[in-house]
């Protein structure tokens, strides 16, 4: 009798650590796709900052013209020659991310 209860103790035991180690690792992926998820979210919001500074400065370009004689090509590369991080990225460039990436579908805004 007394082997039937020890075995049915070490079943039990062993049940609830084999569930506490799977849930442990079914908690941890949760949490990496919820870390995953703010990242998209917040890549997304970090592409449209980007398009929304090359728009502004395509306004300020527009207004520089009306007080000089040069053409907006020659405004840009003046005064992005005395920024220090040049821009890589083109407004193009961020909207092809933005329609193009499957991840970034499912945006929240």
């Amino acid at each position: 009798m007394s082997e039937i209860i020890i075995t049915n103790l070490i079943t039990a035991f062993s049940t609830l650590g084999a569930a506490f180690i799977g849930g442990h690792f079914v908690y941890k992926n949760n949490q990496k796709k919820d870390e995953l998820k703010e990242i998209t979210k917040n890549s997304y919001r970090y592409l449209n900052e980007i398009k929304s500074f090359y728009e502004l400065e395509n306004e300020y370009i527009k207004e520089l013209q009306k007080f000089n004689n040069k053409k907006p090509l020659a405004i840009k590369k003046e005064i992005r020659a005395k920024v220090k991080n040049k821009p890589s990225m083109t407004t193009n460039d961020a909207n092809k991310i933005l329609t193009h990436n499957k991840y970034l579908e499912f945006h929240n805004d």
